[in-house]
């Protein structure tokens, strides 16, 4: 059946389905099936005898070229499934079970095995090979058909396909060639043909090598962006050092993908469950969490969170600064350092040439340092003091290696409104 216009409405009716056919395909399916080289030799066998009669029913096998006219058809019914995709039809998705670059080189080797069929019809078409068992020409040496197969049609093509493929990827073996002019022209746009086809070849296994894992792809792509970046500025090495060593840290405990834009396109209940999936070790571990908060804060909270890893004795503020940054332990352990005053020893007195009859002068007073909190796993630094923008109380500093969470001041003034 077919499908009316413009009302779109669908025909199966077989005398309109005939009619119809006959005023549309019948003609282009008639000439491109229709065997005209065998039947006007049979019909006027006198007249073609000669060379350049047999050519002449070569030419008319031009006519199959109307056979490309189907090729509409595919293209509608491609259109078709398409659209039929996009509606949500459930048809089968190739991608969704082989990588999409795969799919690609797949695509891409099916239409050049569909272009190289196109030029082996051609090369048939365009050489001068005879069968040496046509009684209309009997002197014809066996040793042309060493350049066109045998006597058959498919040992034929086979021969022209086999020439096309061998110029198409490369420069051809020898043992078919071409000799006229029109064959040598026709073995030209051949090989042109081909040196396009083989660089669309190594161009999608080069996509394909890139994309087999895409994280470890863009993972290097960010490692080189900051060599590079490094390099220009002329940072010492050690800063440099330390720069990579944390983008290192970072990369293993972040996803290479921008997840914050890909999850944004979730519903909320989806998204919900999908970061509590990611985050199944850090949601309970972090104290804050357990309070009166609501699920969409914390899920908000831990797409902002960043990781840090805290060598030993590194410090992360002093005593009296305006933190912008709130830290969340998840491994090892933090100090908060505070100063006490003292009286200075003997030795403090005879070294700095002090004299504390009248007291010590506020210039020369004298501090120990004594750890005044321990901060261990899932514990803030000063969570309160960052949100109201108050001074820090303590220092703090780790312990030991220490693997941290960080939420800038900005993120944290966000998800407080």
């Amino acid at each position: 059946g077919f499908k009316e216009q413009p009302s779109n409405r669908f025909i199966a009716d077989r005398k309109v389905i005939a009619i119809n056919y006959i005023k549309t395909w019948f003609i282009p399916d008639f000439l491109s099936t229709f065997p005209f080289d065998r039947v006007l030799p049979l019909l006027s066998p006198d007249t073609f005898t000669d060379q350049s009669s047999l050519r002449a029913i070569k030419l008319v096998r031009t006519v199959r070229l109307f056979r490309l006219l189907k090729l509409i058809r595919v293209l509608k019914l491609s259109t078709k499934l398409g659209q039929a995709k996009k509606a949500g039809f459930g048809l089968f998705n190739p991608s969704e079970i082989v990588p999409p670059a795969m799919v690609r080189l797949i695509k891409l080797l099916f239409k050049i095995m569909f272009v190289a069929h196109l030029l082996a019809c051609f090369w048939f078409l365009n050489n001068e090979c005879i069968a040496i068992s046509d009684p209309r020409i009997p002197d014809i040496d066996e040793s042309v058909w060493n350049e066109c197969g045998s006597h058959t049609l498919t040992s034929q093509y086979i021969a022209a396909f086999y020439w096309t493929i061998a110029t198409m990827m490369a420069v051809g073996y020898g043992d078919i060639s071409a000799n006229t002019d029109s064959e040598r022209a026709y073995a030209i746009a051949t090989q042109v043909i081909g040196a396009i086809a083989f660089g669309f070849i190594i161009a999608t296994v080069t996509i394909i090598i890139e994309t087999i894992d895409p994280e470890a792809t863009a993972k290097k792509r960010r490692k080189d962006e900051l060599r590079d970046y490094l390099n220009e500025r002329q940072y010492s090495k050690d800063l440099q050092k330390r720069a990579k060593k944390h983008f290192s840290y970072f990369q293993t405990k972040t996803s290479t993908f921008a997840e914050m834009h890909i999850v944004s396109e979730l519903s909320h209940t989806l998204k919900e469950v999908v970061v509590y999936e990611s985050r199944a070790d850090i949601i309970p571990m972090i104290k804050m969490f357990r309070s009166a908060v609501s699920d969409q804060f914390i899920v908000e909270c831990v797409l902002r969170l960043k990781p840090m890893l805290m060598s030993y004795h590194q410090s992360v503020g002093n005593r009296g600064d305006i933190s912008e940054e709130v830290y969340f332990v998840t491994k090892g352990r933090m100090e908060g350092l505070n100063m006490r005053e003292r009286p200075p020893t003997a030795e403090e007195i005879k070294d700095n040439g002090l004299d504390i009859k009248d007291g010590v002068h506020p210039e020369h007073k004298f501090y120990d340092v004594v750890i005044a909190a321990i901060i261990s796993d899932g514990f803030d630094v000063e969570l309160n003091d960052c949100l109201n923008e108050k001074p820090m109380q303590l220092r703090y500093r780790a312990a030991s290696v220490t693997d941290v969470l960080w939420l800038d001041h900005e993120s944290l003034m966000y998800l407080k409104h």
